[in-house]
């Protein structure tokens, strides 16, 4: 496919998303950024770098890839909806459940019960639909999911140039030093012994993060977070960095001395987090000007019984 760049631009890639997107072809930043680094945007039959300032009038080629088959099936099982519209709906999504399939998880996710109850989904990642951003599996909250391309493509905006507002609450061992606001500033990248889990590296992506501390005991502590960019496990490693690992967590919250932690929680305490089955991190609320009515959405959700159990318990010793 040919498309000419009409007006000088400073970089390729952001021109050639215009570009295609005033052709009505919709393509994420990430899957165009694979495009440029497997050599597929070409330049006078050479490849370009997403980086280039290209002239007005340019003629990129580009091989856009085939869409990917899917073998999703719908899962008819609970889903809670907190706010919907015609293009854009906001999910609680509970502890223990993935967001979308992977190589690991076929079924059984978030996808396979939106597409259970009907619902129209953007169709710009066909084997993720709808799925604009993610939390972890164990994490629970509120996440938004966009019903068209276009909202996706406008939430996806939002997203990169962290327009979006997104507070969480953790419970973690420790407790910082005072009630002061904490900022935490620390790249982040995958973590080259093990692909499953990621760490903090000067090579990573800024990664920005805002803790309140609501309840600090001795033992454990009740964290109001703020994030400013959304990477992968950020919160986590973030807590963990000023040693206040989360409760529950089995990949990073168990740095020495982990165990002593534990042991030193009241009994009422530790007996529950026993239960958890990952970390205590609930995402409480998401506020953002909807792209396409331009209206200011904001939507909230109460955490899990449990998480809300251990909560109270530190609350009665603080």
């Amino acid at each position: 496919m040919i498309i000419t760049i009409q007006k000088a631009a400073v970089r390729a890639d952001k021109a050639l998303l215009e570009a295609l997107a005033s052709q009505s072809i919709q393509i994420t930043r990430t899957k165009l950024q694979a495009l440029f680094h497997d050599g597929q945007i070409l330049r006078h039959n050479q490849p370009i770098k997403s980086s280039m300032a290209l002239p007005s009038g340019t003629e990129l080629s580009i091989s856009l890839p085939p869409p990917p088959t899917t073998d999703l099936v719908p899962e008819n099982l609970p889903l809670t909806i907190l706010y919907e519209d015609e293009y854009l709906v906001c999910i609680n999504k509970p502890q223990n459940l993935s967001v979308h399939p992977s190589t690991t998880e076929r079924t059984g996710t978030l996808v396979h019960r939106l597409l259970a109850h009907g619902m129209r989904l953007s169709s710009i990642a066909p084997e993720r639909p709808g799925i604009v951003h993610r939390i972890d599996k164990h994490t629970s909250g509120v996440l938004v999911v966009a019903k068209d391309n276009a909202t996706h493509l406008g939430l996806n905006q939002l997203f990169a140039h962290h327009t979006i507002t997104r507070q969480y609450k953790a419970l973690t061992y420790g407790a910082p030093l005072s009630d002061a606001r904490i900022k935490l500033e620390g790249s982040i990248t995958r973590n080259p012994h093990d692909r499953k889990k990621m760490c903090l590296s000067t090579r990573g992506k800024k990664a920005i993060t805002y803790i309140q501390p609501e309840i600090r005991t001795h033992f454990a502590s009740v964290l109001k977070i703020t994030l400013e960019t959304g990477r992968t496990h950020q919160i986590r490693l973030h807590t963990v960095s000023i040693k206040l690992p989360i409760l529950g967590d089995s990949v990073y919250g168990r740095t020495p001395p982990a165990h002593a932690r534990f042991q030193a929680l009241p009994p009422s305490i530790a007996a529950l987090v026993t239960l958890l089955p990952g970390q205590a991190l609930h995402a409480g609320s998401l506020g953002f000007m909807h792209p396409i009515t331009h209206q200011e959405i904001y939507v909230e959700s109460e955490p899990p019984e449990l998480f809300t159990a251990i909560e109270n318990e530190i609350r009665r010793y603080a």
